[in-house]
């Protein structure tokens, strides 16, 4: 495994994100970034995907572009974060619109960024969970989709990624407990038993 493109992605991140914070928490984002790399070579996952991962929030949230992640990192790794990006233009604007067609998208995505997604929605699912577990329904007032859009769009996420054929052993594994997440995050929201949104 090359180490050094793991090192290398984790300093262009550290610096391209700055002081940024995860939504709600005086947490730094990096930590979520850590976190989703982690996942994603605990679950198999190659060294560019493991880079893609730390990398996966830069086009969205960072003046950093896919050709600076071109240029730094190759082509793969840049490819991936791209897969994994739900704002590239042109999108619709409007929250809700975004999340449908970025989740229809996911069974046609490669499977390394399906990889990287499914890493990247297990550590955010585990945090909502967690605030949860603290603020009740507060967890959801940093979220533009509040508790039915957030519960949703994890749920139809989770069924996105499970569509796609032909996973890997990784990927399953992490499914596995990103469904676990989900379905505690439903159970919280006492919203077991009422119908999903669009």
């Amino acid at each position: 495994m090359d180490l050094t493109l793991l090192r290398r992605a984790f300093e262009f991140a550290l610096t391209a994100h700055g002081g940024q914070l995860r939504k709600g928490a005086p947490v730094p984002i990096i930590s979520h970034l850590m976190a989703v790399s982690g996942l994603v070579l605990e679950f198999g996952g190659t060294a560019e995907e493991g880079a893609a991962a730390l990398l996966h929030d830069c086009v969205e949230d960072t003046s950093a572009t896919l050709d600076d992640l071109r240029k730094e990192f190759g082509e793969e790794v840049a490819r991936i974060v791209m897969e994994c990006t739900d704002s590239l233009a042109p999108c619709p604007p409007v929250w809700q619109d975004r999340k449908e067609r970025f989740i229809r998208c996911i069974p046609t995505l490669s499977a390394s960024a399906r990889l990287v997604i499914a890493a990247d929605k297990l550590h955010n699912a585990r945090d909502v969970v967690r605030s949860q577990r603290e603020r009740g329904d507060d967890a959801f007032r940093i979220f533009h989709g509040r508790k039915e859009g957030t519960v949703w769009y994890y749920r139809a996420a989770l069924e996105s990624l499970e569509a796609a054929e032909d996973p890997s052993w990784g990927l399953r594994a992490l499914l596995d407990d990103l469904r676990r997440e989900v379905e505690e995050m439903r159970r919280l929201a006492d919203l077991i038993h009422a119908p999903m949104a669009p």
